[in-house]
This record gives structure tokens, sequence and C-alpha cells, in this order.
């Protein structure tokens, strides 16, 4: 987002959700207004993994308090925690999220999800450092193993749970109207 507003590149790419999230910043200067060319795809490598006790999106708002949802603040998953959570037919407020700065590694989602037991769910991608490391598969749970958190599973994923994420391109309308 820097390098785009300061013009050093016109192009910014993301999933729709995270421009949305940067739109105030974005739509400031009317130079600067996103101008989206060109959907990449829609993700099918996304997902939120839930502890053991919590197998379905139901199970997630039956635990007797609003649950935890750990995920990268100003990244790709909000898109996906959004239509899990109106699917279930709750809302944000329905929700405790606890945001971390990275989307991988020691300051990322899955880091924390391993590291405080009080986080009901995680939004990850599939790997290096994600659902394949959290629960060891798609269709797995977790055994507690090569890093893995015992009983994790996922709950939803974007590899059936379809164009939810969609990846695109985006250009500055100053750009846009030169080219």
């Amino acid at each position: 987002v820097k390098r785009y507003l300061e013009g050093k590149t016109p192009f910014i790419r993301g999933e729709m959700g995270m421009l949305a999230q940067a739109s105030q910043v974005l739509n400031a200067s009317p130079a600067t207004k996103p101008r989206v060319l060109l959907q990449i795809s829609y993700s099918k490598g996304d997902h939120l993994v839930g502890r053991e006790n919590v197998k379905t999106l139901d199970d997630l708002f039956k635990l007797g308090h609003k649950p935890k949802i750990c995920a990268q603040q100003g990244g790709p998953h909000v898109t996906l925690i959004d239509q899990a959570i109106r699917n279930a037919g709750k809302t944000w407020n329905d929700v405790e999220m606890v945001w971390v700065p990275e989307l991988i590694g020691e300051k990322g989602p899955a880091t924390k999800f391993r590291n405080d037991p009080s986080i009901d769910a995680v939004c990850v991608i599939t790997a290096p450092d994600g659902m394949l490391a959290l629960t060891g598969g798609l269709d797995v749970k977790g055994t507690g193993a090569e890093g893995t958190v015992k009983g994790s599973q996922v709950i939803v994923s974007t590899a059936n749970f379809d164009r939810v994420i969609a990846d695109v391109i985006a250009v500055r309308e100053d750009f846009y109207q030169k080219h």
C-alpha cells in the first residue's frame, strides 16, 4: 500500500477484502483510487482451523463463550471469516478477534494458535506454516506429533467453500487514465 500510494508502483495485488480494509487510505486521493483490472483467481488454499471441540461452524458458537478467532491484521482472511460468521447466522459482534501482524512465522496466526489455547479457531494458508502444519491435512485431525495441534481440524476451507476469496490486481486511477 505504501509503495502504491507513493507512486513507486501503479499496481496493487490483493484479495478484495484486503482492498476494502485499506479503502479509506487508497481512496484518500482521486489519483490513487484503485480500479480492479483483473481477477487472478479464487483462493483454494485458505482455511479456518478449529480445536478438537470445534468440528463445525455451529460448534464454534456453542462453546459457552464468545469464540476467539485469530487472523492476520489486514490480511486475506477477513472475507473468509465474514462468510463463515454469516453462514452460521452470526455477526462480528458474536466473535472476539485476535489479530496478529504476520501471515506466517513467529508473529503469525498458526504460532499464536499453538501458543494460546484460549483461541478457538484460526485462519491460515495451506503451507508452510498453516493448515498442514496444524492439522496434517485437509481431512485429517492433528495428532500432536510433528508440530500439529492435537485434535485440530479444518472447519471451513476455500478448497470446498469456493468463490469466497477473490485475488485481484488493481491499478491507480491516475495511471489508468494516462495509459
